[in-house]
C-alpha cells in the first residue's frame, strides 16, 4: 500500500470514528432533552447506560473497520459480562430499548420520535450483524473446501447487508432533530417543518428492512445453510459434500441455494427412512 493510499485510509478511519462518536453524542443529547424536565429517580444509572450504549456502538464501528485494540476488546468484555450478553450491538439495543420503555406514554416530540427510531435501528443492526456473521462463517467454510463460487455469493450477500445498514444509519443521522431547528447557524439548513416528512421516510425504510428478518433469518442462502447444519449435526463429511455440491450447481439448472436446500431435504428423508427401518426391526 502506497503513501497516498495510507493517507486516504487514515482519513477514512478518522471520519468513521468521528461520525460514530458524533451520532452517539446526538443520541445522548436527544435523550437528555427528553428526560431533563422529568424527575428521574436514578440519574447516575441513566447517565451510565447512555455512556455504555455509546461505548458499545463506537467499539462495534472500530471492530467493523478492523482497528479494534486490546483495550477496547477488554472494555467490551467487561460490559458483556456485566449484563450477561455475548454481543456488543445486541447489548446496546437491549439497553436502549430498556431506557425507551417510557417513551410510548410521552408526547411525540421530534426528539422522542428520533430516539425511538434510533432504538429500532439498533435492534435492526443486531439482527443484521447476526446474519452477516453467519454468512461470513459460510464463506469461510466454503473457501476452506474450495467452493469459491458459494464463498463469493456469501461474501457478496454479507457486503450488501453491511452497505444497507450503513446507508440506513446515515439516513437516521441526517434526520437528527437538531438539524431542523431554526437556529441562525449556517449549517442548520433544514426547515423545522420538513422533519416529519424526512422522519416518516426513514421510518418506512427501516421498518421495511427490519421486517425481512424472520425466525429463520433473512438471507435464503444462509437459511439453507443453517438447515443443512441442523440436519447434518456434527457430520462434517455430509456438510462438506453438500457445500461442494452446491458450489458445482452453478453449472447446472439448479442454483447454489437450491442445491443446499435439496441436500438438507435429502438428508432429512434419509434419516426418516433409517429411523422407520430401525423401528420396524425393533417391532419384529
Amino acid at each position: 500500500m502506497g503513501i497516498l493510499e495510507n493517507i486516504k485510509r487514515e482519513a477514512w478511519i478518522f471520519r468513521e470514528i468521528y461520525f460514530g462518536i458524533l451520532e452517539e453524542d446526538r443520541f445522548i443529547h436527544a435523550y437528555r432533552r427528553i428526560y431533563k424536565p422529568l424527575n428521574i429517580g436514578n440519574k447516575i444509572s441513566f447517565t451510565t447506560k447512555l455512556r455504555e450504549i455509546k461505548e458499545l456502538v463506537v467499539i462495534e464501528i472500530m471492530d467493523e473497520i478492523e482497528i479494534l485494540g486490546q483495550a477496547s476488546i477488554e472494555e467490551r468484555q467487561v460490559l458483556l459480562g456485566k449484563y450477561g450478553f455475548k454481543d456488543g450491538i445486541e447489548l446496546a439495543a437491549h439497553l436502549a430499548k430498556e431506557m425507551a420503555l417510557n417513551l410510548d406514554s410521552m408526547k411525540e416530540t421530534n426528539d422522542v420520535k428520533w430516539v425511538k427510531l434510533k432504538v429500532k435501528f439498533l435492534e435492526y443492526w443486531a439482527k443484521t450483524k447476526k446474519e452477516v456473521t453467519g454468512l461470513k462463517e459460510l464463506e469461510s467454510t466454503a473457501r476452506r473446501l474450495g467452493a469459491n463460487h458459494l464463498a463469493h455469493k456469501a461474501n457478496l450477500s454479507a457486503a450488501n447487508l453491511i452497505a444497507e445498514k450503513n446507508k440506513i444509519r446515515k439516513m437516521i443521522n441526517e434526520a437528527y432533530p437538531g438539524k431542523y431547528r431554526p437556529y441562525k447557524r449556517i449549517f442548520y439548513k433544514k426547515k423545522k417543518e420538513s422533519f416529519s416528512k424526512d422522519y416518516e421516510m426513514v421510518k418506512s425504510v427501516l421498518e421495511t428492512k427490519a421486517a425481512l428478518y424472520t425466525e429463520q433469518g433473512r438471507n435464503p442462502l444462509l437459511s439453507a445453510y443453517r438447515h443443512l447444519l441442523k440436519d447434518c449435526g456434527r457430520n462434517l463429511i455430509e456438510i462438506a459434500k453438500a457445500i461442494l455440491a452446491a458450489d458445482s450447481a452453478r453449472q447446472s439448472r439448479f442454483g447454489a441455494l437450491d442445491q443446499l436446500a435439496v441436500s438438507a431435504q435429502n438428508l432429512r428423508e434419509e434419516t426418516t427412512t433409517v429411523v422407520k427401518e430401525v423401528r420396524g426391526v425393533e417391532r419384529i
